[in-house]
């Protein structure tokens, strides 16, 4: 499995909670802006279990397509099949070349409206692709469990 990671954006739950269509609406035409900004807080934690902010370009960059297609989409939980190579840009990720299985990436809102996001690697025996509404089905439930409750989720040793 891949790594999970989370942010915490100031004020988020104040932006995002209690908009009415006009509002998501205006939101939804600054969805580049907002997602910059969220991608640019991103935090995850390094193989050592400090946590580290998610700088590689490549990676803040599937973190954008994500969130502006999050608000966009008045902050439903959004899905993306990400390139190994962009996957490999976060923080405890093994090389391009050690990755195994297909990434895709989850984002949403936590239970504070705070963005969230998740990476794993699926892999399903005799396909070549996984099929896309089983890997969203399998992604979205995993982004839940890591939305249910407010904060950051503890290190996982995933080694």
């Amino acid at each position: 499995m891949g790594n999970n990671g989370y942010i915490g954006f100031a004020g988020a739950a104040e932006m995002l909670t209690g908009l009415n269509r006009s509002q998501w609406r205006r939101m939804a035409a600054k969805a580049d802006q907002v997602a910059r900004t969220l991608a640019l807080c991103c935090l995850d934690y390094d193989r050592q279990g400090q946590l580290r902010a998610v700088k590689d370009p490549r990676a803040v960059q599937a973190l954008e397509r994500g969130f502006a297609r999050m608000m966009r989409a008045r902050g439903q939980a959004q899905v993306l099949r990400l390139t190994v190579d962009a996957a490999s840009a976060f923080p405890r990720q093994p090389a391009a070349q050690e990755i195994t299985g297909f990434p895709w990436l989850a984002v949403g809102l936590d239970a504070a409206a705070s963005a969230t996001y998740c990476l794993r690697y699926l892999d399903v025996e005799g396909r070549t692709i996984p099929d896309r509404r089983r890997a969203e089905r399998c992604m979205l439930d995993e982004l839940a469990r890591h939305c249910a409750r407010p904060g950051f989720p503890p290190w996982e040793d995933q080694r």
